[in-house]
C-alpha cells in the first residue's frame, strides 16, 4: 500500500467519524442532579425584540437600565456573608433548628431567628464593635467584643449563632436600614448575663 491510499482511508475515516459524532452518534450529557434543599433562582428567558420595519430616529438620550439585584445562595458562616461586603438581606437555615433572617452590610450583621421546634424569637447583632445576642421579650443579653471571634456556646445560649458555623442561605441585594444594626434599648446587656 502507498502513502497515498494510507492518507485517503486515514481522511476518510476522519470525515466519518465527525458525521457519526455530529448526526447524532454523540453521547448526550445529562445535568448533575440537584440536592433536594438546594435553592434554585429562577431564570427568565429572553426573547429579541422584532426588528423595526422602518429605521427609527435615534434618542435624544440613551436610556438606563436598572442593575440586576444580586442573588448570592449557598452554604457558609455568616463571617463568609460579612466578607462578602454587600448589603443583603438573607434567608437563612441553621442546621440545628433555627431559620431566620440575617440583614448584612458594610461590616455589621443582624439575624433574627426562630426556633422551629419551640417557636422561641431571638436576634443577634454584631455592629463590628461588639456582637448582642438575645431573647426576644427577655430583659437581659450577652454582649461581647466582636473581635475575639467568640465560640458559639456563650451566643447561642442567648439566641445567637456562632460566626463560625455553616448555614445554608439565599440572599438578594438591599437592607431595610441602618436602624436594624442598632442594638434594642429595652435589653440591658452584660457580657454575663
Amino acid at each position: 500500500m502507498n502513502t497515498r491510499t494510507i492518507l485517503l482511508t486515514a481522511g476518510g475515516a476522519v470525515v466519518l467519524a465527525t458525521l457519526w459524532y455530529v448526526v447524532g452518534g454523540a453521547p448526550s450529557i445529562e445535568p448533575a442532579p440537584v440536592p433536594s434543599d438546594e435553592v434554585r433562582l429562577p431564570v427568565t428567558p429572553t426573547t429579541p425584540a422584532p426588528a423595526p420595519s422602518a429605521p427609527a430616529p435615534a434618542p435624544a438620550k440613551k436610556p438606563t437600565q436598572a442593575p440586576s439585584p444580586i442573588k448570592v445562595a449557598g452554604y457558609n458562616t455568616l463571617t463568609y456573608l460579612i466578607g462578602l461586603k454587600e448589603s443583603l438581606t438573607c434567608t437563612v437555615k441553621e442546621s440545628n433548628s433555627r431559620t431566620g433572617t440575617v440583614y448584612v452590610s458594610g461590616g455589621q450583621l443582624r439575624g433574627n431567628f426562630v426556633n422551629v421546634y419551640s417557636g422561641i424569637k431571638s436576634s443577634m447583632i454584631n455592629d463590628g464593635t461588639n456582637l448582642y445576642a438575645w431573647i426576644q421579650g427577655a430583659s437581659t443579653g450577652l454582649v461581647v467584643p466582636a473581635a475575639l471571634s467568640v465560640s458559639g456556646s456563650a451566643v447561642a445560649t442567648h439566641g445567637g449563632i456562632d460566626l463560625a458555623v455553616s448555614i445554608s442561605f439565599s440572599c438578594t441585594s438591599g437592607v431595610q436600614g441602618a436602624g436594624v444594626f442598632a442594638p434594642p434599648t429595652s435589653v440591658t446587656f452584660s457580657k454575663n448575663p
